[in-house]
Order: C-alpha cells, then structure tokens, then sequence
C-alpha cells in the first residue's frame, strides 16, 4: 500500500536558536514519507546557513530574496507542496515524531475530514513547560460558539482541500489572524477536528511573528474582522474580501473601531481612525460626516 505524502511548511526569519529543533523533529517523524519545504524570508541571523547545512533529500529550500513576511511566504510553500496532505512547522516550535502519523491516521478513519489539529504544549525561550491545551475535539462547534479552541500551525489538511480553499487572504498580511479566516472558511464545508493529544510544542519567543503583530489595534482590526465577514458569509455566501472589496472592507472596519472609541469616550482617537479611513477614500461622504459627528462630541462632552 502505497504511503500518503505529506508536505510540511516551513516559513523561517531569525530562528537560529531554534530551528535546528524545529528540522530535526519533522526529520525524525515515524511517518517518513515527506517533504519539507523550507523558506528563509531574508533572515540577518544565521538561520539560512542552518537550514542549508542539510544534506536529507526530504529537505527542499526555496528562499526568499527579500523579507516577504509569514502569510505570503506560507502561499509560496502552499502553490510548491505536492504532497497528498499539507501541514505545517513553525521555525521556533516543534513536534512530536508520532504527530504525523497520528494525524494521518484520524483522516484514514474519519476521511471527510478536512483538517485535522492537535493539542500542544506551551514552552518558555529556553523550553521549560509552561502549560498543555485541552481543546475539545469538534472545532466546528467550537466556532459557533466564537471560540479559537485550536492552533492552526498544528493542522494538518488534505491537499484537495487546499484546492477548495486556497491559501491564506492577503487582506491579513502583516496584520495577523489570516490563519483564522483559513480556518472558519474550511470549517464552512468541512469537519474540522483537534486531537486529544498534545504533540506539538509551540514556543513562546517575544520575537515571533504572532507576538509582535497583535496589538490591540490589529487585534481588534483583524480579530473583529473575521465575525464581520463569517456573518455576511452566512447572509449572502460570500464576504467582501471574497468579493475584491478589500478597500471598501478596511474602511467599514475602521468605521467600526471608530464608534467603539468613542463609545468609551475616546473620540480623539475616534477622529484618527477615520483620518486613516479618509487617506483610503477622501471623497466619501460618510466619513466627512463621521468626522463632524466625533468632533461635535469632544466639544458637547
């Protein structure tokens, strides 16, 4: 019988402490059928050198010229993988060598799955145990009841399902949360599970990618973002980053925030958030006219 391939994604910047780990752990998997495919993204630490000191032939590198950023480095490894299943390695974490083969074989059993996670350990810098997850195993319910009970750089996904999909939007690079927006959009067509046991170690490093990005800005850009557009998903059957209304959608959010300001009395910063809305679109009324509202306010209050 014929073994599955597996495609694993590797997006690495700035990971020299750490990426040797990451290698090894999906090197030594006891599914062995694989290919890793790995990008430096214009790392200045010594992470390339590392991952080009590898002579496996299951080591595949195609490396960024310049800093393309984790979401648009993971579309370039998505359009690459030619395995039966893709999945993923973060630079700075790493996994346990059965987490394939577990994962491999949930899809065997339950084959209308479309993305199979796990739960993880949370490990500090230097890899001393913070906590384990105890996610529930349906994410679909879970996400009906607005809950991330899941990490993405744990799934694991069928590649048919990558073709349904796609990769990740682009209406979240740099600004975090793309990989919810994946998930909620397989989780409408698919059955999403989590495993019970936690074979992904997921490092916390002040420097990554998801510890810079969300601050409460973004985070809220990004996260309130995803329950908008999941809500005109279900009102129409499709969104407005579906749609190519990614301008339009940013100013509808910035309008938001705007109104969630100044319901906190903060309508300065209110005002701002339409300025940044005006730079997008200077010839919108509505804005003008949220623009006198939130200034009429500071002067009433």
């Amino acid at each position: 019988m014929k073994l599955p391939m597996v495609s694993v994604l590797m997006p690495a910047y700035n990971c020299e402490k750490y990426i040797r780990q990451a290698i090894e752990s999906i090197l030594s998997q006891t599914h062995t059928h694989i290919e890793l495919l790995i990008a430096d993204d214009g790392s200045k630490d010594n992470t390339k050198t590392i991952i080009d000191s590898y002579t496996d032939a299951r080591v595949r590198t195609f490396h960024n010229p310049s800093n393309l950023g984790y979401l648009k480095t993971c579309n370039k490894l998505f359009a690459i993988a030619s395995g039966d299943f893709v999945t993923f390695q973060d630079a700075d974490d790493y996994s346990d060598s059965t987490k394939i083969e577990k994962q491999l074989k949930y899809f065997a059993m339950y084959p209308e799955t479309g993305a199979v996670g796990t739960n993880m350990v949370t490990i500090d810098q230097s890899g001393n145990y913070i906590e384990t997850s105890a996610w529930g195993e349906n994410v679909n319910e879970n996400l009906k009841q607005s809950s991330f009970h899941f990490c993405a750089g744990t799934f694991m996904i069928r590649k048919e399902v990558l073709s349904v999909i796609g990769g990740y939007n682009e209406y979240f690079d740099r600004k975090g949360f793309e990989d919810y927006y994946w998930t909620m959009l397989i989780a409408e067509k698919y059955p999403v599970r989590n495993l019970s046991e936690a074979v992904y170690y997921r490092r916390i490093n002040p420097e990554s990618v998801s510890q810079t990005l969300r601050n409460d800005r973004k985070s809220f850009l990004s996260h309130r973002a995803l329950f908008e557009l999941a809500a005109q998903r279900k009102a129409t059957g499709t969104d407005m980053l579906q749609s190519g209304k990614q301008q339009e959608f940013t100013i509808l959010m910035l309008r938001k925030l705007a109104a969630k300001l100044s319901a906190e009395k903060n309508d300065k910063e209110a005002i701002k958030e339409i300025g940044q809305a005006l730079k997008l679109s200077p010839l919108n009324l509505q804005l003008y006219r949220d623009l006198i509202y939130f200034t009429r306010k500071i002067f009433s209050d």
